[in-house]
């Protein structure tokens, strides 16, 4: 199986379960992503993304629901099916 990085994470809220994400690639909805981290391994169906900042060398610093746990330098990986 074949993953793309998509970007890594730079903040997490636990109430809401949100991580902040820097983004090297575009992620859209309903892709299947894994999140990877030394105490993270979650793979979940992206449900909701809100765009935070767009800068001109392609990163996106967006938000997204979370299933569980994240830390901050986690990195995110599009699975292929």
């Amino acid at each position: 199986m074949v993953k793309k990085f998509l970007g890594k994470v730079i903040h997490y809220f636990p109430k809401p379960k949100v991580a902040i994400i820097q983004t090297k690639n575009e992620i859209k909805l309903n892709n299947i992503v894994s999140i990877y981290g030394p105490k993270t391994k979650i793979k979940q169906k992206i449900e909701s993304i809100k765009i935070c900042k767009e800068s001109i060398k392609n990163d996106k610093i967006i938000s997204i629901k979370v299933k569980g746990k994240v830390n901050i330098n986690d990195y995110i990986y599009l699975e292929n099916e």
